[in-house]
């Protein structure tokens, strides 16, 4: 008799297929057990292999809630209907990205599980021009209604990525909760005026950031304050494509607010923090200068006095 694997055991195995989502599909049909251990591990990070996702559409949307159907409908959305599900998978989602949800927007629309419905009207200039944007904003509203789907449903989300910002989650209290216990947040886009009401909500809600990721090449009073109200943050990488030499607001916040904490700063092509503002991050262990293209930079690193401070350098 073939001894029985423990759960542990089929556990570490189906780790192993994390980066084979196709083979880790096929062992959810093994047996139950190997299926509620397999389905954790497929959805944790359901970004990783984006031409894998088709499987999953009919998921996504099942969970979408009777106030975002209608809502959709009212904007000429109609959601293809979809079978109940037999996990609350969205549930085991420990990430978000905006890429992501933008790729499964494309893939949706494509697809038709859902389809946008035009207005009938002649086709002179104005009016397809008209439609073209009526298009966008249909797609947009598809699109934040998924980005509201995944913050409620992310009981487990400890990292998400901004590039295209969502929209505000105050009036959610599941969304605001779940963000509350966000570890990690790649916060790369451009802080507009339409949509900079994410980022206040962060502030307000989100404390315990252990690695944050920024743009470099704009001093953000926002991110400031997201960076000055959280508890102890250990990793920064700011990405400075534009030479931009410093970022005071951004550098006085470290400096006061995480001095005694940030433990490895990475800058990727250019520096952009003062050796003043350095010198004052007590416990910083690690500098990591990625693709780095100006060797006068350097010297402001040798003006860092920081006992044991490792300063590498990639391309």
């Amino acid at each position: 008799m073939v001894p029985k694997l423990n759960d542990d055991c089929i556990k570490e195995i189906l780790e192993f297929l994390y980066d084979d989502t196709r083979t880790l599909f096929s062992c959810l049909l093994v047996s139950r057990v190997w299926c509620r251990i397999g389905v954790i591990i497929l959805w944790r990070n359901p970004w990783r292999n984006p031409h894998d996702w088709r499987p999953q559409f009919d998921s996504i949307l099942s969970f979408l809630s009777e106030d975002s159907i209608k809502a959709l409908r009212e904007k000429r959305i109609i959601v293809r209907p979809t079978k109940p599900q037999l996990f609350d998978y969205l549930e085991y989602v420990q990430s978000v990205t905006s890429l992501g949800i933008m790729s499964i927007r494309y893939q949706v629309i494509k697809l038709r599980y859902i389809t946008c419905v035009e207005n009938d009207t002649d086709e002179n200039s104005d009016v397809v021009q008209d439609k073209k944007h009526n298009a966008v904003q249909q797609q947009n509203a598809f699109q934040d209604e998924l980005w509201k789907l995944f913050l409620r449903k992310g009981v487990n989300l400890k990292s998400i990525g901004i590039f295209e910002p969502p929209p505000s989650v105050s009036q959610f209290p599941e969304a605001m909760r779940n963000l509350s216990r966000l570890e990690s947040l790649n916060c790369l886009s451009i802080v507009s005026i339409g949509r900079v009401r994410i980022y206040e909500d962060l502030v307000q809600i989100c404390r315990n950031l252990k690695s944050l990721y920024i743009d470099g090449c704009n001093d953000n009073p926002v991110i400031a304050e997201i960076i000055s109200v959280q508890n102890g943050l250990k990793e920064l990488e700011i990405i400075n494509t534009r030479k931009v030499q410093n970022l005071p607001l951004i550098g006085y916040s470290l400096a006061t607010k995480q001095g005694n904490s940030l433990e490895e700063i990475t800058f990727r092509f250019h520096i952009c923090l003062s050796s003043v503002v350095l010198n004052c991050l007590k416990n910083l262990k690690r500098i990591y200068l990625l693709d780095h293209r100006d060797p006068l930079e350097l010297k402001i690193l040798e003006e860092v006095k920081i006992k044991d401070l490792k300063i590498e350098r990639y391309t």
